[in-house]
């Protein structure tokens, strides 16, 4: 149902124009495709939707204590940040 995706995106899907990534020559996305190894790309398959923007939460059981939105396909959270988040996360 997209629930997590639609909580990423204050209660809309967050989506991005594949047409518009594409044609863009400072698109993240040309990176992040080079990045991905020949076996993963061997064994993709086109099925899915994708072009819902991705994110993470790190969270406990009194709020949010990290957030991170994928601005463009392919973009993750810097490891330290989650880490950090993570440790405040399971002090509190």
């Amino acid at each position: 149902d997209l629930a997590f995706f639609k909580a990423l995106g204050g209660g809309v899907v967050r989506k991005k124009s594949f047409l518009l990534a594409l044609l863009n020559p400072f698109s993240t996305m040309y990176k992040a495709y080079r990045n991905i190894d020949a076996k993963t790309k061997a064994d993709a398959t086109l099925t899915g939707e994708g072009l819902i923007m991705g994110g993470l939460f790190v969270v406990n059981k009194h709020r949010v204590v990290f957030q991170h939105k994928e601005k463009d396909f392919g973009t993750v959270a810097p490891i330290e940040m989650v880490l950090d988040a993570v440790d405040e996360a399971v002090k509190k």
